[in-house]
């Protein structure tokens, strides 16, 4: 009787045993393995989401500063911003000229004989300025260079300027400064529209301030990337995986009244009140087509805090005495 139960707890699993337990192994391997794969899918579309909201997020906030900061330190200018109409092909473009906000702001002398457009401008002295006109002081006291050789200046009124480099500047008898200057290649380029300055319909009211940069942004289809330039340094990429760039402009109309966004930029500048930038992007590792691939498009309308922000000039007054 032992020997028969021994034989029996020796004798093992049956084929049918066997049979049943590899099935429910495949089985339980199959649904581990599908969830596996159904797991990596949804990281993988995921990743590729999240680095697309990222790209889309830094490019919106980056933009969103520069825009708010246009026309800092260019007080009494109403329309620091230039625009191109991409027509949906190539993607618009932007130009943003920023000021030194440290910087005094001169007043052009209206009428004076010397002045001979961008190449050599009479100022009516900004407070503070030294008897040279090469220094002037902060509200706190402290020396600053003022109209140095190589400097870059706005020569502007409400909706034209040109940028212009101090080549010397010099003090009449009466007191005015006489800056020599000429145009700065960094001006944009004429397909940014009617900007340039003309000293023989733009020179009443107009105005000379220092420029600390001017950033101009581009989408470049082939690369599917949006860049930045600051000045005239190479383009720097910001974001990837970009298919899209588009700029309008909120303006004020005859009426008083916003109108709906415009796709090309105004003739006359000095209406803008918003701008209007919508970026399109793809997940950038995922083709379209494929399962992994996503779109999104990003809107944000933008108020500059500068636009239109008035200069009392003081008119053709007597210079302050020399700081």
């Amino acid at each position: 009787m032992r020997n028969v139960s021994s034989r029996r707890a020796e004798s093992g699993f049956s084929l049918v045993e066997l049979l049943v337990a590899m099935a429910i192994t495949l089985v339980l391997m199959t649904i581990v393995f599908s969830l596996m794969r159904q797991n990596q899918w949804i990281f993988t579309t995921e990743s590729g989401v999240t680095a697309m909201n990222e790209n889309v997020r830094a490019a919106v906030d980056l933009l969103t500063r520069e825009v708010q900061a246009a026309g800092t330190g260019l007080r009494g200018m109403s329309a620091p911003i230039l625009g191109v109409d991409g027509e949906g092909e190539s993607g618009d473009r932007v130009a943003i000229l920023v000021g030194d906000p440290a910087a005094p702001i001169a007043s052009v002398k209206s009428g004076a004989p010397e002045n001979r457009g961008a190449g050599q401008v009479v100022l009516i002295p900004p407070a503070g300025v030294a008897a040279d006109g090469r220094t002037y002081r902060d509200e706190r006291g402290r020396e600053h260079r003022l109209y140095e050789t190589g400097d870059r200046y706005v020569l502007y009124n409400e909706t034209h300027f040109t940028i212009v480099r101090v080549a010397d500047v010099s003090r009449t008898p009466a007191g005015d400064l006489v800056v020599l200057c000429a145009p700065d290649r960094s001006n944009p380029r004429p397909k940014f529209g009617n900007y340039t300055y003309s000293a023989e319909s733009d020179g009443s009211g107009a105005l000379f301030a220092r420029l600390d940069r001017i950033v101009t942004y581009r989408y470049d289809r082939e690369r599917e990337t949006l860049e930045r330039r600051e000045n005239r340094d190479k383009w720097a990429t910001v974001a990837h995986g970009i298919i899209g760039f588009q700029v309008r402009y909120r303006v004020l109309d005859a009426a008083g009244a916003l109108s709906e966004p415009l796709e090309a930029p105004p003739e006359e500048r000095d209406a803008i009140r918003s701008v209007v930038l919508t970026i399109r992007a793809r997940t950038p590792d995922a083709t379209p087509g494929s399962p992994h691939y996503r779109e999104t498009a990003e809107r944000v309308e933008i108020t500059p805090r500068n636009m239109r922000l008035p200069h009392d000039t003081g008119g053709d007054a007597a210079p302050p005495p020399a700081g």
